[in-house]
């Protein structure tokens, strides 16, 4: 077992200090780079950016407590995607659009204002598509993620057609669908959780 996951397992198992603050010690810059790469949104949003801030050591606490060395993850890897899941998650409590926290609706309305928007916010859709990029992967239809990067994330311009990215990745245009749909509601249950990190 890598140092890491040893560490993480003594403060699950005994909520060991001494683990925990070697934690901190290594893994605060990760921690600190991506709480700082989206700072500028979250300030836009009215989000009191010191408070997340004073929150890291917690951050990291809260990913070992999460972490699962089963799952031949990287206790680094973990921890990068915990804290995007976070502040993704705050970005979603702060949207004044409430559309996007109703139950059928929250993926569908973020990824349609990422089209309309995909210019003027540039740096919020970057972090956008490398969180969906990061749950996508924990799904097994593997068509799913190149559905949704062909239709949401292509650099080609406009929205992609579904007979298009269906002649692409070798299926019906309804089968697309399908694939699509059903990997919607796995992105609608994480956005919308709150405390339940996992992949997929």
């Amino acid at each position: 077992m890598q140092e890491d996951s040893r560490l993480a397992v003594n403060i699950q198992e005994s909520n060991c200090e001494e683990s925990l603050s070697k934690l901190i010690e290594k893994h605060s810059r990760l921690c600190f780079d991506i709480l700082q790469k989206f700072t500028p949104i979250l300030k836009d949003m009215g989000y009191h950016t010191a408070d997340m801030f004073d929150e890291k050591d917690f951050l990291i606490y809260k990913s070992a407590i999460k972490f699962k060395p089963d799952k031949g993850v990287k206790f680094s890897t973990w921890l990068g995607n915990y804290t995007r899941y976070h502040c993704l998650t705050l970005l979603s409590q702060k949207n004044k659009q409430r559309v996007f926290c109703q139950e059928d609706e929250i993926i569908k309305f973020k990824l349609d204002k990422l089209s309309e928007t995909k210019h003027e916010e540039g740096k919020q859709n970057e972090n956008f598509q490398e969180f969906v990029s990061f749950l996508l992967d924990g799904i097994k239809d593997k068509r799913a993620k190149d559905i949704y990067m062909l239709r949401y994330f292509s650099t080609a311009g406009e929205k992609m057609t579904w007979k298009k990215i269906a002649k692409k990745v070798g299926v019906s245009s309804q089968t697309a669908i399908n694939i699509h749909n059903r990997a919607r509601k796995i992105l609608k249950n994480k956005i919308k959780s709150k405390d339940n990190f996992d992949f997929v």
